[in-house]
């Protein structure tokens, strides 16, 4: 089977959103509290942190688990 790599256009305000999203995060602030602030739903900013630790340790092959998180 053939593996492909779905490509998706993402402004770079939106990478910036996302970095400042996981900096909070490892600041130890709660998904809830990230996502009053960035007027979202704490399910969105949990998702889309997750997504990048996933993308992290698949891609990256290391452990990222206590790296940043």
């Amino acid at each position: 089977m053939k593996a492909t790599i779905r490509i998706q256009f993402v402004p770079r305000e939106r990478d910036e959103e996302l970095l400042e999203w996981i900096y909070l995060r490892v600041a130890g602030w709660r998904w809830i509290d990230i996502a009053r602030i960035a007027g979202k739903r704490g399910g969105h900013i949990q998702m889309a942190c997750e997504g990048v630790r996933r993308a992290d340790r698949e891609e990256g092959g290391e452990d990222v688990e206590g790296a940043y998180w």
